[in-house]
């Protein structure tokens, strides 16, 4: 009986440690101060864009709704929220989920997407590395690469006045001091070169505290 009784206790202490845990949750803490302003599941039918309150980036093409997840199936693929405003300060998170090989490819996290411009910051990745771009009127900019992803990995982009940061589970992964693009939204981008399409789960958006 005291055998079984101690066991009980450990499985216990464990699933109790577990559930404390936001990453084995899929759920990433708010920065102190941060907002939230929006939210996407995806939990709805399948669609070959993501609904009323999303744009289709200009120059981009539309991401997909498949079994619940955001799909890039293509590249570049990119959409924008705007059923919201947003600070300049701002940040956006998305949860991998089907991940890709091939580097420089992946699904992520963007922000201060212009409206009526492929202008914004995006931070992607894939089982080999990580990218973090900056795009001005569809002109494409390496600031950073950083490390290889996972299925289940939460990404999230911060850009705080002229720091731009991207966090993979809240750990430090790629960042870049730039200025060029100061306003917009929050969103995603996507880029898929293979026989694999990315997906991701669980996006959303705020202002970033100071």
């Amino acid at each position: 009986m005291k055998k079984y009784l101690l066991a009980f206790l450990l499985l216990a202490f464990e699933l109790n440690a577990q559930s404390a845990n936001p990453y084995i949750l899929g759920i990433v803490p708010l920065a102190a101060g941060d907002v939230v302003v929006a939210t996407d599941d995806f939990n709805r039918g399948d669609n070959a864009d993501l609904g009323s309150n999303w744009d289709v980036v200009t120059s981009l093409s539309a991401l997909n709704i498949l079994t619940n997840e955001v799909v890039a199936p293509g590249d570049p693929i990119g959409e924008r929220w705007n059923a919201d405003s947003f600070n300049d300060d701002q940040y956006a998170q998305l949860t991998l989920r089907t991940m890709v090989t091939d580097a420089n490819n992946g699904i992520g996290p963007a922000c201060r997407i212009a409206s009526g411009a492929n202008t914004q910051y995006f931070y992607i990745a894939n089982t080999v590395d990580s990218r973090l771009f900056e795009i001005d009127a569809n002109s494409y900019t390496q600031l950073d690469i950083g490390s290889a992803a996972g299925t289940g990995d939460i990404l999230k982009l911060r850009c705080i006045g002229t720091a731009i940061e991207g966090l993979n589970d809240e750990v430090a992964d790629v960042s870049a001091t730039n200025s060029v693009v100061t306003a917009g939204n929050g969103g995603i981008f996507g880029a898929d070169e293979g026989a694999i399409n990315p997906t991701g789960d669980d996006w959303e958006a705020g202002n970033a505290a100071n």
